[in-house]
This record gives structure tokens, C-alpha cells and sequence, in this order.
């Protein structure tokens, strides 16, 4: 399970989201920041921000262990609709 809960009340100038990994997710991150060879969770972390924010129309594209390329995007039920995303716009929240 993955979770995240964002905190605007301690430090509204300086708000903080904190994630709670847990079951097969945290032994998912483990495997990947092994994998990778990242020192660490937090750099894995920012990695894939660097990654998600560096790509065009929400697509990435990655070889798979057959040789073919491949296009990974979230699938639809991750993300929000319009509306949602204008209204956390509205309020900062993205």
C-alpha cells in the first residue's frame, strides 16, 4: 500500500508530503533501489521526479528484456479528470 499525506497547517509557507510505503510496495522499493544501485530511497525518489518531469504528453519509452520498445503511461484509473486537476491548480496543490 502507498500512501501520502501532505501537510499545509505545520508550515503553510513551507508545506511537506510525507509517504508511507508498506507490503508488497516497500518490498518493490526495495528491489528497485537495489537494482539501480541508488544509495538510498530519497535519491530513487528523485530520480524519478527528474524522470516524470523530463517527458512529453505523460509517455515513456523503455526497452524490455525481448529487445522491443515499449510505451509506459499511467493507466487510467491514476489519473485524476480535468476537473480535479484544475481545482487542485486553483488551490496550489499541483
Amino acid at each position: 500500500m502507498i500512501t501520502f499525506e501532505r501537510d499545509t497547517i505545520t508550515n503553510p509557507e513551507l508545506p511537506s508530503l510525507k509517504g508511507t510505503f508498506n507490503n508488497g510496495d516497500l518490498g518493490a522499493i526495495d528491489e528497485a533501489v537495489a537494482k539501480w544501485k541508488f544509495k538510498d530511497e530519497t535519491s530513487m525518489m528523485k530520480f524519478i521526479l527528474a524522470v516524470l518531469l523530463s517527458t512529453n504528453d505523460n509517455k515513456l519509452f523503455a526497452d524490455a528484456p525481448d529487445g522491443k520498445r515499449i510505451t509506459l503511461s499511467p493507466a487510467s484509473s491514476l489519473l485524476a479528470d480535468s476537473v480535479t486537476r484544475v481545482e487542485a491548480t486553483k488551490d496550489g496543490g499541483e
